[in-house]
């Protein structure tokens, strides 16, 4: 899929890895898949050298993790993988058992549904937001430094929580000149 030319119906996406920010125009029903190849080829273009704060660049998208805040206001809260899993086709309000009751009635058990969910509004994404990423390797080089060649689908599961994001500070965007207290 060519890259998405910003119009009045594309998001601007954030997409953080440690400092670096990458910006992103995509569409919101664009498949999470061409996203992640928008943005190996971003990654690629703005580091010639094949690395990224160290970390060698995948050559193929399907290398690349993606996460969404915990919480959207605060962003050292965590992050939470949006990667869909194999037989998750149901789509949140019918997992959990909240909502009006729409999104089962067309999504439970239909390829429609996993679509939906294979997609940056379909993953709770939303205009203007922020997605942090990581590569596949940079999970494999941890588990493999911790001295488990093998990893379980547990295993995996729980080391993706780890997700490389610094969020700055006030004072580190702007400087002490930059804060201005007052009281009262």
């Amino acid at each position: 899929m060519p890259a998405t030319h910003p119009n009045p119906r594309s998001w601007t996406l954030r997409f953080k890895y440690n400092r670096n920010t990458f910006l992103l125009h995509i569409d919101p029903l664009q498949a999470l898949s061409s996203v992640k190849q928008e943005l190996l080829k971003a990654v690629q273009q703005t580091n010639p050298n094949g690395t990224l704060n160290g970390h060698t660049i995948p050559p193929n998208a399907d290398e690349i993790l993606l996460a969404r805040p915990i919480d959207i206001n605060d962003l050292s809260a965590g992050w939470e993988s949006i990667e869909p899993r194999s037989g998750d086709v149901d789509g949140d309000a019918s997992a959990s058992g909240k909502g009006k009751g729409k999104a089962t009635a067309t999504n439970k058990g239909t390829s429609a549904g996993a679509k939906l969910k294979d997609c940056p509004q379909g993953a709770g994404l939303r205009d203007g937001g922020v997605v942090a990423f990581k590569f596949k390797a940079d999970e494999r080089e941890k588990v493999e430094q911790n001295g488990d060649f093998v990893v379980a689908v547990e295993d995996e599961e729980v080391a993706r929580e780890e997700w490389d994001v610094v969020v700055p500070s006030v004072e580190e965007t702007y400087g002490d000149e930059g804060v201005e207290i007052r009281d009262g």
